[in-house]
């Protein structure tokens, strides 16, 4: 939802109806005569159906780009439509340079006025979002010269995500947007975020060699969010509403907003009186219009809601982030579970077979406590994507050594047991042994690899953390290779045997053969 000075009204476009269906129906609405009318479109190409895409309104026309489809296709097209004859216009770039098809993403229109001729220029911002990865980078579109412009960082540069909320401003010539929340999900960074970020693009106007700079405005102070709502009051403040906290964080109140006016941050919590939308919807819409914020609650059906800023508020306090906890305790527990607890019970397993009978009672207790840990590390995944999809390898690759860690303990518990000491084994135990030892095995191939990526997104490559596993993983696989060359995979050596074979000290513990009584031990000597 935009709002047009110029014709009193505000302005909403596209979204989706209570089926879930996206639209690309226009209407008007009007606080003088408090009603809704809708914007006929003219003869022509109409912009497809979507939602989550980028819009602004400056004068009487209003400016899009991008969005998803019903069927998942994202887009990277740029429309104008003039609201008093709604005639839509689509806006072909002339130059190779275009942005990737995303949605989700941070953006706005602004005008700037040419000193030369007075004549004003409209400019589309886009940063971020998302179509089969995120992104991170940002642009302009000359709507006078129908081109877009990659604008080059000189600084740190905000994760890549999506479902922000995002707002434009223009002083003099300098463009900022601001970016808040926003899912990073599948280890590009917290989802939802906390983060509050500002860009700042000087000298929009002349499209040359366009440089711009990230400042993070606030680190945790406002509760972490995907989707909210977000537009700019005078050119000078932005004001931030709702969005989808997930279970881990904390919501925001009723009747609440954030504020970012220049560097300060705060929240503001208006006193329930008379008619107050009830909840902080994902899918809301906010604009401001006549010295009033403007709100339609997703969750409302088609209520509108008006506040005036500058009535009576109280101000909350900031928050703590807990989301890098969380992600911490996720790379800790999978870390101890699939970087190390698994990993020693498949290697007892398979070479401790010397070991009767503790070798069978230890490798039990460390996969059964591996994957207890490795639970509860997917829990508190599942939890921090929120609504979010898992979109890297790492998020693929945890699905699947989840589903085969607990599948290794169910088979494991109703596993076929052999039926005599002395006797052959049945084909439905000869089964089970090629499952669960091949399974187990690609399993843990898959789990030994994924904390590398896991620690990559948590803390880098360079970091003590990716140094320690990487020692602990080569140290794994020189052991597993030198006893493998041995012989000894899965033989039932003596003590002294192993000793002789590989030249160095082995524990004897027991060297009794004799099968367990669940079968699973066996004398290949």
């Amino acid at each position: 939802m935009g709002a047009s000075e110029s014709l009193g009204s505000l302005v909403l476009f596209g979204g989706r109806n209570d089926g879930g269906t996206p639209m690309n129906d226009l209407w008007l609405f009007s606080p003088s005569t408090v009603g809704w009318s809708r914007v006929i479109p003219a003869v022509g190409d109409l912009p497809q159906p979507r939602f989550s895409f980028n819009a602004g309104v400056v004068g009487d026309t209003l400016y899009i780009f991008g969005g998803e489809l019903q069927n998942k296709d994202r887009l990277n097209d740029v429309w104008s439509a003039n609201l008093s004859t709604g005639v839509w216009t689509l806006h072909t770039p002339l130059t190779d340079m275009v942005p990737q098809a995303r949605y989700g993403a941070a953006g706005g229109t602004v005008s700037i006025p040419d000193p030369t001729t007075n004549i004003s220029e409209v400019f589309l911002i886009v940063s971020h979002g998302f179509d089969t990865e995120r992104f991170d980078d940002s642009f302009v579109f000359s709507f006078s010269t129908s081109a877009w412009t990659q604008v080059s960082i000189d600084s740190d540069i905000p994760f890549a995500r999506c479902l922000v909320s995002s707002s434009t401003a223009i002083t003099e010539n300098t463009v900022t947007l601001a970016m808040m929340g926003g899912c990073g999900s599948g280890g590009y960074g917290p989802c939802p975020s906390s983060q509050l970020y500002t860009l700042s693009i000087p000298n929009v106007g002349s499209q040359v060699g366009l440089t711009g700079s990230w400042v993070l405005e606030s680190e945790s102070c406002l509760n972490a969010r995907n989707y909210g709502v977000m537009t700019t009051v005078n050119q000078s403040i932005f004001v931030q509403y709702g969005g989808a906290g997930g279970v881990l964080v904390k919501q925001d109140q009723v009747g609440q907003v954030n504020i970012l006016n220049g560097n300060s941050v705060s929240q503001r919590i208006y006193p329930q009186g008379g008619e107050q939308p009830t909840g902080t919807s994902s899918a809301s819409s906010m604009a401001y219009l006549q010295g009033l914020l403007w709100l339609l609650p997703g969750t409302d059906g088609a209520e509108l809601y008006s506040l005036d800023l500058a009535s009576p508020f109280t101000l909350g306090s900031c928050n703590s982030d807990p989301i890098p906890a969380w992600r911490t305790a996720h790379g800790v527990l999978m870390a101890l579970s699939w970087g190390f607890l698994l990993p020693i019970g498949v290697f007892i397993a398979r070479f401790g077979r010397h070991w009767n009978p503790r070798w069978f009672k230890l490798h039990r207790g460390f996969q059964m406590f591996g994957v207890l840990l490795m639970t509860f590390g997917f829990v508190i995944a599942i939890l921090m994507v929120s609504t979010a999809k898992f979109g890297t390898i790492h998020a693929y690759i945890g699905i699947i050594v989840t589903f085969f860690g607990l599948s290794q303990i169910l088979n494991g518990l109703f596993r076929p047991h052999v039926t005599a000491d002395d006797g052959p084994k049945s084909k439905q135990r000869i089964i089970w042994e090629y499952f669960h030892k091949y399974c187990g095995r690609l399993a843990l191939v898959l789990g030994l690899i994924n904390p590398f990526w896991g620690i990559i997104y948590l803390s880098g490559s360079s970091s003590a953390g990716f140094i320690v596993y990487s020692v602990w993983f080569s140290l794994y696989v020189v052991a597993w290779t030198i006893l493998t060359m041995s012989g000894l995979p899965e033989r039932s050596y003596s003590s002294s045997v192993i000793q002789k074979k590989i030249g160095c000290f082995v524990p004897k513990l027991n060297d009794s053969f004799e099968r367990n009584k669940d079968g699973d031990h066996i004398e290949m000597s």
